[in-house]
């Protein structure tokens, strides 16, 4: 027993201050892990203060510190008990190749600033003033990624190699973190390095179906990419400058620019003048973030007059312009005959042309049900009126009914269809509304249906 304590002893010092220090040795630990620094590329705290990754003046990476009311830059930014310092994991190569701001500038008024984007794009003489105010407002949008529902894609169809090079120039000196990539044959290329928040300047001569299915993993917030067994989330604003339009059916995030050849040569810009041009430009973009990423955080711009897909696009670009209503109403405008344009290519769709007629079909007379055969018969004569050369045997149709929740049921000798019972009709309705099919755009009631169809979409 009094071996027993005497190492009881030798174990627990008789002191209560040492005994103390003795039993917690892992609050030393604890306490060097949180001061150590923690590497960041950007943070947004509760209190809405804002770190950013800036070159600054120095040759190294700095961070930039906003509390609401002004900027402080510095190699390390202490916060919340912790201190955070610029990232040193990324490969330098990349972080060269990013374009990141200096310093913040005074920008004047939002007017202002547009005025100097719009001066910026015109000296290209392949962008008519359309596809400038495009750009513009493409450029805001690309400072917001965290804030927005949808990260636009940016399509520019370039025959002339040259111009586009100058376009991409321009676009690289102004854009948010931009990082130019050439042809893109790997798609993880787009998950380096995500954490920077950037924006993709692509330079594609043929746009390729899986850069398509990349598009819409990167125009919405968690898109996400396997690489090297890894999953990195490659959402992002993108520019995909090529030589021809983007394949059918387009990600519904993307905004058409067409370049126009240009006659003679293109005007000849110093490259070391453009980017201290740009510098000036992009310091006054990051006063631009810093002062109004809260009201685009909580915009409820609403761009009337376009249709889903692009509309949620619309609404995206539209938050980013801030005290600028008459460039925010014209954003509608110019994606307008785009709007349009899809609304028409997807009335050809074999979807709606079905759903077309089933709403067709539903307000004959007494009809109580169709055949299967009938939908076939019917969405034939509309391809053919629309010159396509596609047809439906009735099987396929069949599976377009089930794809779209109208399912079949046999109906006797004559085959399968579906019977027109209310909610059925009712259905047809919604489906006609959602798919936008051309036979309901004149507006006109031809049943009961048909009106509180139109009442239940006035009220929202």
């Amino acid at each position: 027993m009094r071996a027993n304590r005497n190492s009881a002893q030798r174990r627990f010092p008789k002191s209560p201050n040492k005994a103390a220090q003795f039993l917690q040795p892992s609050n030393r630990r604890d306490t060097k892990r949180i001061d150590s620094p923690t590497e960041t590329v950007g943070e947004i705290f509760a209190d809405d203060s804002i770190i950013e990754l800036v070159r600054g003046d120095s040759k190294f990476l700095q961070l930039l510190f906003w509390d609401g009311s002004k900027a402080r830059i510095s190699s390390e930014v202490k916060k919340g008990g912790k201190t955070f310092v610029p990232p040193t994991a990324f490969e330098q190569e990349v972080l060269q190749a990013v374009r990141l701001p200096r310093h913040p500038r005074p920008y004047g008024t939002t007017e202002q600033l547009t005025d100097n984007l719009h001066n910026w794009f015109a000296q290209h003489p392949g962008l008519p003033d359309e596809s400038i105010s495009i750009l513009v407002c493409f450029t805001l949008c690309t400072l917001f990624r965290e804030f927005i529902e949808v990260l636009p894609a940016l399509s520019v169809v370039a025959p002339d190699p040259s111009n586009s090079a100058l376009l991409l120039r321009l676009l690289e000196c102004v854009c948010w973190h931009s990082l130019r990539v050439v042809e893109a044959s790997n798609m993880g290329v787009f998950a380096l390095p995500s954490p920077l928040h950037r924006t993709i300047l692509l330079d594609q001569e043929k746009p390729t179906k899986r850069l398509q299915g990349t598009l819409r993993a990167m125009g919405y917030p968690g898109g996400l990419i396997r690489q090297n067994g890894q999953y990195h989330d490659i959402s992002c604003p993108i520019v995909i400058c090529s030589g021809q339009p983007l394949g059918e059916p387009a990600p519904p995030n993307v905004i058409q620019v067409v370049l126009m050849p240009s006659r003679g040569c293109l005007p000849r810009i110093e490259w070391k003048s453009l980017r201290e041009a740009g510098d000036e430009l992009q310091g006054k973009l990051l006063q631009y973030r810093l002062v109004n990423f809260k009201r685009v955080r909580e915009s409820k711009f609403n761009p009337n007059g376009l249709h889903t897909p692009l509309a949620e696009t619309a609404r995206s670009v539209g938050a980013c312009i801030v005290d600028h209503p008459k460039l925010q109403s014209h954003i509608v405008e110019l994606l307008k005959p785009q709007d349009e344009d899809r609304r028409i290519r997807h009335s050809t769709g074999i979807p709606e042309v079905v759903i077309e007629v089933a709403f067709t079909l539903c307000h004959q007379g007494n009809r109580s049900s169709i055949y299967v055969s009938e939908f076939a018969d019917a969405s034939n004569a509309v391809l053919e009126n629309r010159k396509e050369i596609i047809r439906l045997e009735p099987r396929a149709v069949g599976d377009v009914l089930r794809n779209i929740g109208l399912f079949t049921e046999r109906l006797g000798s004559a085959g399968r269809g579906i019977r027109l019972l209310n909610e059925i009709r009712r259905k047809i309705h919604r489906l006609a509304y959602s798919y936008d099919v051309l036979s309901m755009r004149d507006g006109v009631d031809r049943c009961e249906f048909c009106v509180e169809l139109r009442e239940t979409a006035a009220s929202k």
